[in-house]
């Protein structure tokens, strides 16, 4: 089958304090989020913009 459009859109942060930054963001601007998910490799919110396109915001732990 063959889709046209986006999958998703991910976007790296470079900190995890970053990555706070943006889901207060999210939060003043009513965005319904995911809660944060957290990995030993990384962790990540996920949300959907107007559209219905699903975003992830990450931060890969150490880097």
């Amino acid at each position: 089958m063959c889709r046209v459009g986006v999958d998703h859109i991910g976007f790296g942060c470079r900190s995890r304090a970053e990555l706070d930054a943006w889901i207060a963001h999210l939060e003043t601007q009513g965005v319904t989020r995911s809660e944060v998910t957290e990995t030993p490799r990384a962790h990540l919110v996920t949300c959907r913009d107007p559209d219905g396109i699903p975003l992830e915001f990450y931060w890969l732990v150490g880097d």
